[in-house]
């Protein structure tokens, strides 16, 4: 008989979870947050299309969480996915593990800590109405800009990342792209780490948003504005971080699966207070990394 211990009752910790634990050790699980992403392969030598649901679990420990997904099936289609997405994996649910699979994407594209992706369809989960430990209402990413600034990656790498941090943006401007309007921001974010010589890191990327006419916000934008307004901390999930093929310096780019959240964990408490500090620094102070990217028509990156 299973005891109840401390440990029984919020589960493993999520870092202990690999290939070799992951049938016969117990995990709780809560849905944070989960959407329909598309993803691409090659197969015969053609650029195949397809749909995904990604599911973000927190564990007990908020900077400890994971990605889970179930890719479209002939038989269930699109409306299996939504379905998945407004029922079983809806966000708040909780789920204690008794056995775990794992897909097998490649690590550097996935953005969370846990670099492993459950299986949803081969997980064997059992749904909690409550659990008897307080869980997390978000994901808080651990990671730092000075661990971008830092990487070493080689040419044509990528490094799939999340962050919180205090934020400005630019002047809005709208393109025209393969995929339509965009409605285009500089977004510069700053966290307070610094390099090895005193400098407080910081780095910028274009955040860009479909949109109906030049001159309107979309309201997606407009909830951005309010909140880096609002001198709140963001929390940005799969951005990405990319050294072009023969290209010298790092690129910070949003990737197909990026959204954000106005942060509301420790982090983010504590950078509210630091926030006049940060927002204050001379450019001296700071190591930049910039990002300036502009969408053309040409253009197959218009997410």
């Amino acid at each position: 008989m299973m005891s109840d211990s401390p440990q029984n009752k919020s589960g493993q910790p999520l870092r202990e979870l690999n290939t070799g634990t992951s049938a016969v050790g117990s995990w709780l699980f809560k849905v944070v947050h989960s959407d329909i992403a598309g993803y691409s392969y090659e197969w015969n030598g053609s650029q195949v299309n397809k749909q995904k649901l990604r599911v973000m679990f927190v564990s007990p420990l908020a900077e400890d969480y994971c990605i889970g997904v179930m890719k479209v099936s002939k038989q269930g289609g699109m409306q299996e996915l939504e379905a998945a997405r407004l029922n079983m994996f809806k966000v708040h649910n909780l789920f204690r593990s008794k056995s775990i699979c794992f897909t097998d994407d490649k690590k550097q594209y996935v953005n969370t800590p846990f670099k492993l992706v459950l299986d949803l369809r081969k997980c064997k989960l059992t749904s909690l109405l409550q659990s008897q430990i307080a869980m997390p209402m978000a994901a808080q990413p651990p990671g730092s800009i000075i661990d971008i600034v830092g990487l070493q990656l080689q040419s044509g790498g990528v490094h799939r990342f999340d962050i919180t941090a205090l934020c400005s943006m630019s002047a809005v401007r709208y393109s025209q792209t393969k995929a339509g309007l965009r409605c285009i921001s500089d977004v510069t974010l700053i966290d307070g780490s610094t390099t090895a010589d005193g400098k407080t890191a910081e780095l910028t990327f274009a955040l860009f948003v479909a949109c109906k006419e030049t001159g309107k916000l979309p309201v997606d934008m407009e909830g951005f504005l309010a909140v880096v307004n609002a001198d709140e901390p963001i929390s940005f999930f799969a951005l990405n971080a990319k050294r072009p093929p023969g290209g010298a310096n790092m690129e910070i780019t949003t990737s197909i699966e990026f959204f954000w959240i106005a942060a509301k964990d420790t982090k983010a408490e504590c950078l509210k207070t630091r926030s006049s500090e940060l927002k204050s620094l001379k450019d001296e102070d700071k190591t930049k990394l910039t990002t300036a990217w502009e969408p053309s028509y040409s253009s197959s990156r218009d997410y």
